[in-house]
């Protein structure tokens, strides 16, 4: 299961003219901003499930869904994207429309609109295991992810294709009659199947993915070089003159206490421009440092997370991911950064949206959590609900 997202107006398609034609024109329809989100479920059976399309919007408007592929339900939010409560309505529409043949696998991103008490209570109780894969892996793990680019290529031509025809722009309620055909193009049993077979999932092929698509970016390994103080620098050679043109007085008109005078100024001014050079290099040198110090600290943070994935291969703690408030450290008792492994402590991090790693949400571990995860937000709201009766 995955979500993408259309523009009611795509951009323009070629345009087939003569060869040598110079100037070539097609018009161009007013640009609508206004997205609508379309979640899809591809079975390696060669069949999928009915979409459903995301409006933006609270109130149901007739006809919306005319010329939709057959089974299709829609939804309303704020947002155009997938919600908590409307992903359930997905669970319940699912559900609904595969076998009855359980223990179904339903893999999807780990986003937190897919993680509540409600959903995998659901999932739970009919036979549904819900798997998150790992972030930033959908371009390849996600069997629903690789139609999309022949989808909306489909989708972009239904919909020159009408506005050729009636001489009208895509529309809110025009919207499932250019898409229907378009859906129907792109998701044929062949199609669903070579995406499964390119992901490796079935047939099992653990070849199917080359190592070279998990190589991490070469911009991620860049680090700032810093010359070597073993031999002077560029500006460093440009202070050393001020002390080779120091000439002693050579004239005989000039005592020596008048010598002895120039001299010293000219030493005091040699002085104070190293001195002043050497704390500009001091000053480099210590932000390199801080530099290298803040990049250690990411680095500790990463390994600790990658030493929790040896631990228990799999899984990893839901907290960060909940929808549920987590229990903070204020300023007060923040612990400062340390170069001590052992006393490091990063900061609370900003709430995630998605999951860390990969994981089995209806397991056991993840269940429990989630339990004391909604107990305790039910706890806080009814607190919440007696301190305003009080002050009421």
């Amino acid at each position: 299961m995955d979500e993408t997202g259309f523009v009611l107006v795509p951009k323009l398609e070629k345009v087939v003219v003569k060869k040598g034609a110079c100037q070539v024109h097609k018009v161009a329809h007013g640009i609508l901003h206004e997205h609508i989100s379309v979640a899809s479920t591809i079975s390696a059976a060669r069949s999928y499930i009915p979409p459903l399309i995301i409006y933006k919007g609270i109130h149901v408007i007739p006809g919306l869904l005319e010329g939709a592929p057959p089974g299709t339900v829609m939804g309303f939010t704020i947002t155009e994207y997938m919600r908590e409560d409307l992903f359930q309505m997905y669970l319940t529409h699912f559900n609904n429309s595969i076998p009855p043949t359980r223990l179904v696998l339903l893999m999807l991103d780990g986003h937190k609109s897919h993680i509540s008490y409600m959903s995998v209570d659901f999932c739970r109780k009919n036979g549904i295991l819900l798997y998150a894969l790992p972030p930033h892996t959908m371009h390849i793990l996600q069997p629903s992810e690789i139609p999309f680019a022949k989808l909306k290529s489909e989708y972009a031509k239904e919909s020159d294709k009408y506005k050729n025809h009636s001489g009208k722009v895509v529309m809110k309620h025009t919207f499932a009659k250019v898409f229907g055909p378009a859906f129907l193009k792109t998701y044929k049993p062949l199609a669903i199947c070579n995406a499964y077979k390119s992901t490796g999932i079935w047939p099992l092929n653990p070849e199917a993915i080359s190592s070279d698509h998990l190589d991490p970016s070469l911009a991620t390994e860049r680090f700032d070089i810093v010359p070597s103080n073993d031999q002077p620098s560029a500006q460093q050679n440009e202070s050393l003159p001020l002390l080779s043109n120091i000439q002693p007085s050579t004239q005989s008109d000039k005592s020596p206490s008048q010598s002895s005078t120039n001299l010293n100024h000219h030493l005091t001014r040699s002085n104070t421009f190293l001195l002043e050079k050497e704390k500009e290099i001091l000053l480099t040198e210590n932000n390199f440092l801080k530099n290298e110090n803040e990049l250690l600290k990411v680095q500790f943070v990463a390994m600790k997370e990658e030493l929790e994935t040896y631990k228990n291969p799999g899984t990893c703690s839901l907290r960060s991911a909940l929808k549920y408030l987590v229990p903070r450290i204020s300023n007060a008792e923040t612990p400062k950064a340390s170069l001590d492994p052992h006393e490091f402590e990063s900061p609370s991090p900003k709430k995630r949206k998605t999951l860390p790693f990969a994981q089995l949400l209806t397991s056991e571990n993840s269940w429990q959590q989630l339990k004391m995860a909604n107990k305790v937000a039910n706890k806080k709201v009814t607190e919440a609900n007696r301190k305003k009766e009080e002050q009421e």
